[in-house]
């Protein structure tokens, strides 16, 4: 399981901070369509 460390290490951070650009994205989208327009 850690024979890719780095890769593996490095992979799950950039999982994880795409996910978590995605969810902020979506919901400052949401608060700004819903409340400025």
């Amino acid at each position: 399981m850690l024979a890719n460390t780095g890769a593996g290490f490095w992979g799950s951070w950039a999982a994880l901070a795409g996910g978590a650009l995605v969810g902020i994205g979506g919901a400052l989208m949401r608060l700004t369509r819903g409340g400025v327009s």
